[in-house]
């Protein structure tokens, strides 16, 4: 079970850290994306910092904490930490623009940071009991841990497209505890649960894990139909600025890895660059894409061969 559950938590952990890139190109700004890397390595360092601190003061901790009800908490922990951080942060007020203004603003930085680590260290604690547990088994772990994060890089490209970047985020949150009904795990798992768990605390674990592997899909399912998986571009954007005016609105959306392209029609666009003063028609409607919010480029509806001669009355670019 250890190993199926390295499987799951890197393709999960890995599809987690490139749809918060994703996530934060469409919410700031790219140059702001680029801390989810240092997020991913900050989760794992803490998680083997936090091993290596128990290794001192607890004896055969890996006994108790490779057993089936113990890996099953972990992942849920996962799950529950990765749907409650994309949550919060997706709707925290964090501006980095008003940094030097508003002191609040390291503090809404400093907790984004922190709640998006959690998923990590938790990702980090079951990929590291892999390798400490079963040092025999190196091998094992490093294939499973490596398939899992070639499966997860792969996922967003497949699936970005359909659900969009916070639902997408929210389903991969969920797959790890695809483990929660498998009852079986390793032998040698099974003997130090045996010898490291009373009978008082397995018939708690055995109610309470499935308990909260319900209580987790329930939240996930929540914030999946609700508009908290809607990741909103920076009111800075011109996406935001132009959604201002009346009657504009979006009316096509794809997503991608390259990008997430909002087609936008409004009764108030007028781009012509260059348009001489002497054609007096109306010009075709029009509508304009962004991509991430930003970088708008118009695109014109012509109905008929005439309203293209518009173009003659512009100066080349």
């Amino acid at each position: 079970m250890l190993f199926a559950a390295v499987f799951l938590v890197s393709l999960s952990s890995l599809a987690f850290e490139v749809l918060l890139v994703r996530a934060f190109s469409i919410s700031q700004f790219n140059h702001l994306s680029f801390m989810v890397i240092s997020i991913a390595l900050f989760g794992f360092a803490a998680s083997g910092t936090f091993l290596s601190i128990l290794d001192t003061r607890i004896r055969n901790w890996e006994k108790r904490l490779t057993s089936g009800g113990s890996v099953k908490t972990i992942l849920i922990l996962y799950t529950l930490t990765a749907v409650f951080a994309f949550t919060v942060v997706n709707r925290l007020p964090l501006d980095y623009f008003r940094l030097p203004l508003e002191s609040i603003q390291a503090g809404y930085l400093m907790l984004a940071y922190l709640l998006l680590a959690l998923p990590f260290f938790f990702a980090g604690l079951i990929i590291s009991l892999a390798y400490t547990a079963f040092p025999e088994k190196t091998g094992t772990a490093y294939l499973a841990t490596m398939t899992g994060s070639a499966a997860g890089a792969v996922i967003p490209a497949l699936f970005l497209s359909m659900l969009g970047e916070g639902r997408l985020i929210i389903l991969v949150s969920l797959v790890p505890i695809i483990l929660l009904p498998w009852d079986q795990i390793d032998s040698q798992a099974r003997t130090n649960c045996k010898r490291s768990q009373t009978n008082a605390v397995a018939g708690a674990q055995k109610f309470l894990l499935p308990a909260a592997g319900v209580m987790s899909i329930l939240m996930a399912v929540a914030v999946f139909l609700s508009p908290l998986a809607d990741v909103r571009a920076s009111p800075y954007k011109a996406l935001s600025r132009v959604l201002r005016f009346p009657g504009t609105r979006i009316v096509h959306t794809v997503n991608g890895l390259r990008g997430r392209v909002d087609h936008v029609a409004g009764p108030y666009f007028r781009f012509a660059p260059g348009l001489s003063l002497k054609y007096t028609r109306i010009l075709p409607p029009q509508e304009t894409a962004y991509t991430d919010g930003r970088n708008g480029f118009f695109l014109y509806h012509f109905k008929s061969g005439k309203a293209v001669q518009f173009s003659r009355y512009c100066l080349p670019f």
